[in-house]
């Protein structure tokens, strides 16, 4: 690997970037054809959309750690395009949970990302009691882990698997995740698929249909995973992997697109597509930051921060000591 001082870094990464623009722009009228769809900000005469998010911290100690966790959900009533009442699931504030890791060094992180997980999965469920129009998770709505441990795994985890099948089985409200940050491809390997001679470069979705996308567009609805080894691994949780679709949104004009996730039979998964599409459009208000209102209320609500945590663990850590690291004199 290629170490770079960070003028040559910078020069290099623009280098890419424009290379891969020229390559996108030449492509982008073959792909426009095919695989965009226009979409219209809208709402119905009533809806309820519930956004849902999660807060972590973790604290090491001498001999421990100490995560801190926190689940909200947001609800959002519509009559028309007007706000009309806001609910929080449990409340406005939620105290923090607290958990003990004493494993070892190497499961913290699998660990702790397994515990937040479940607790923003936790949440999602409880809200679908509610039974709103949307139930909205924001972030992928399929936990990383799971593609990558088999049913054999920790406690944790056989419970996360359990909430996501019954996530699966909800059926008053359209269930989707929206990911602001994706680095995924499958759109550049959705389009390779169908057109084989079209040249793309081998760049996240996102930066590929920054270049394509208008605001106000989106693509063509696309499995969340054509992989076989991925559906049978799936398929041994007794997760109906098939049934997760997934869309790019460009709902912001100096934003990059949205990835939306959603449960959906095949033959309803264009119309649910355009219908969250109308309704995430109407939520977004800034051309610069296109996360969805409820979703950016849920993440406040939700967020830890290192002065919170410091007041909530003070008691605590007066009473185990610290690491060494953390006792160094000023």
């Amino acid at each position: 690997m290629q170490k770079l001082s960070i003028a040559e870094l910078m020069s290099k990464a623009a280098e890419i970037i424009e290379n891969s623009r020229a390559i996108v722009e030449k492509a982008s009228p073959q792909i426009r054809a095919g695989f965009v769809k226009q979409a219209h900000p809208g709402m119905p005469e009533k809806l309820r959309v519930i956004g849902i998010d999660g807060g972590m911290v973790k604290r090491s100690y001498a001999f421990f750690d100490v995560l801190l966790l926190r689940s909200v959900g947001v609800e959002f009533s519509f009559v028309g395009d007007r706000l009309a009442d806001i609910t929080y699931h449990p409340s406005s504030y939620v105290e923090p949970k607290a958990v003990l890791l004493e494993k070892a060094e190497d499961d913290l992180a699998l660990s702790s990302s397994l515990l937040r997980e479940l607790e923003e999965k936790h949440r999602m469920l409880e809200c679908a009691r509610c039974e709103p129009d949307i139930l909205m998770c924001h972030g992928s709505l399929i936990p990383h882990n799971l593609q990558i441990m088999n049913a054999d795994g920790p406690d944790v985890f056989k419970e996360l698997v359990d909430v996501m099948k019954r996530l699966f089985g909800v059926n008053r409200s359209i269930v989707c995740g929206v990911v602001e940050d994706s680095r995924g491809r499958i759109f550049g390997e959705h389009v390779r698929s169908k057109v084989p001679d079209v040249d793309l470069p081998r760049m996240p979705d996102a930066y590929i249909l920054l270049h394509i996308l208008n605001a106000g567009e989106r693509t063509i609805c696309m499995d969340y995973t054509c992989d076989p080894k991925m559906r049978k691994l799936f398929s041994s949780y007794g997760i109906e992997i098939e049934k997760v679709n997934v869309f790019y949104l460009k709902a912001g004009k100096l934003d990059i697109p949205l990835r939306v996730e959603f449960v959906a039979d095949e033959n309803k998964r264009e119309d649910i597509a355009s219908f969250l599409s109308s309704v995430l459009l109407s939520l977004v208000t800034s051309s610069s930051y296109s996360l969805p209102s409820v979703l950016i209320e849920a993440d406040m609500r939700a967020r830890i921060k290192e002065d919170e945590a410091g007041l909530l663990l003070s008691n605590f850590e007066s009473l185990w000591v610290k690491r060494r690291r953390d006792r160094r004199p000023v």
